[in-house]
């Protein structure tokens, strides 16, 4: 799986901005303070499908205690208090970072794009500050961006599991399915990330028509806790019974792709 990333990384397609200026046939929205939201895929729509989608990222602060994304706090306070750190330290990048983290939190997309690319150059061996920047890309709209800052992330660290998490969910996003499944699946099943990744493969595999695939993994992220939503599981089940485990049998089965190798992409 290492090896099949670094050719997939390797192999990336130069055209991706030309391919994202014509507008990808997924429609994924992502939002920073709500954690699911029903979107649907025009191809799907016959079956009423609807999954969740949400963009991940780190949201601990590394020098304020206690304060993460996920709480409501006295930001404005945190930034000054920052703003002062970074003053007397330019060099830290986790200053830069946590202050990037709260423009993002609260939407200054310009603000949490300047900062977090100082803390990705003052430290480049660094994955977080990647990853959240790839997230403020994406709500800027900046797509071949985002994409390109996740896929420098998997460069870095091809074994972070946020990170692959990510790189899945912006794979999947513009249409890269076979990519997506080579990054969810890289999630390790001991990861606090390894149910969502499921949840998320189960998409994909929907939308490529492998419902006994889309179901297992759908089964899998259940059981692994997450809060799975019934109706996505009732429309697998719907096509399976329609299609059969495969919708196009011609493909064969998805385990003759596991040798896929991504550089054919184009």
């Amino acid at each position: 799986m290492k090896t099949q990333l670094k050719v997939l990384l390797k192999h990336w397609p130069r055209r991706v901005t030309r391919f994202l200026g014509a507008g990808p046939s997924l429609f994924f929205i992502i939002f920073i303070l709500m954690p699911t939201v029903t979107v649907f895929s025009e191809d799907q729509n016959q079956y009423g499908f609807g999954r969740p989608s949400s963009q991940r990222y780190e949201g601990e602060l590394l020098n304020v205690k206690g304060l993460s994304l996920a709480n409501k706090g006295d930001y404005r306070k945190v930034k000054i208090i920052l703003k002062d750190k970074i003053n007397k330290n330019p060099t830290d990048w986790s200053l830069h970072y946590d202050l990037g983290t709260l423009y993002l939190l609260e939407r200054e997309f310009d603000s949490a794009i300047e900062e977090l690319r100082k803390a990705k150059e003052l430290d480049l061996n660094n994955v977080l500050p990647r990853v959240n920047l790839s997230a403020a890309y994406r709500e800027k709209g900046m797509h071949a961006e985002r994409i390109e800052e996740i896929r420098q992330a998997v460069l870095v660290d091809s074994k972070h599991d946020l990170v692959l998490l990510n790189a899945g969910i912006a794979y999947a996003e513009h249409d890269f399915l076979p990519q997506a499944v080579v990054f969810f699946k890289s999630v390790q099943p001991d990861s606090s990330y390894y149910a969502v990744s499921k949840y998320h493969q189960a998409g994909v595999y929907f939308l490529q028509g492998y419902y006994a695939l889309a179901e297992e993994c759908f089964r899998i992220a259940k059981d692994e806790g997450y809060n799975a939503d019934p109706d996505f599981l009732d429309v697998i089940l719907k096509a399976k019974e329609k299609f059969g485990p495969i919708k196009n049998p011609s493909l064969g089965d998805y385990a003759s792709q596991e040798n896929w190798n991504p550089g054919t992409h184009t």
